[in-house]
């Protein structure tokens, strides 16, 4: 009797099996995969506010990192007059791309609001983001801003482009 065709090996395959759909499973459905960012996109229709920064070029690391720690508080600073947080995710990160086609930007930092009142009032209101907006004036060369609509395309599109996430498939042998 070959090793393959044995108790053992066909309990070892079983196993191994086993183990990699519950790895399936949970990386699938718990929503991230090892990081604090949401692995499924941000509610349809949420505004999701992008911004990317491009340093002085004198500018210390230190200091660099300290923007971003403070760009990164806004998540818990920012709040309405009633005093509620409105600000649903920020996460941020240095530039990591091997393509390097990031034209000098050094962080991005993606904002979800629930509405574009909530992003607006952050914009033009909110004493917290006004405050960071103004202690960073002279340490940032540039600034790429970006926001959308979540889900528009999804909407407008007549055929939803299809997920791996949408089935799951365990094939076994």
């Amino acid at each position: 009797m070959s090793f393959l065709h044995s108790p053992f090996a066909l309990k070892l395959g079983l196993a191994f099996t086993t183990l990699t759909t519950v790895c399936l499973l949970y990386t699938t459905f718990s929503g991230s995969y090892g990081s604090s960012v949401p692995l499924f996109p941000a509610k349809q229709g949420a505004i999701v506010h992008m911004v990317m920064f491009r340093y002085q070029p004198t500018l210390s690391q230190s200091t660099k990192n300290d923007v971003a720690s403070a760009f990164l508080a806004l998540k818990d600073s920012c709040r309405l007059p009633d005093g509620s947080r409105y600000v649903v995710s920020l996460d941020g990160g240095s530039f990591a791309s091997p393509e390097g086609r990031g034209k000098g930007l050094e962080h991005a930092f993606v904002v979800s609001f629930r509405s574009k009142a909530d992003r607006d009032y952050y914009l033009n209101t909110d004493p917290a983001h006004l405050a960071f907006v103004a202690s960073i004036l002279e340490k940032v060369a540039d600034s790429t801003v970006f926001d959308f609509e979540s889900g528009e395309f999804e909407r407008t599109s007549r055929h939803r482009r299809r997920r791996p996430s949408d089935e799951l498939h365990i094939r076994t042998i």
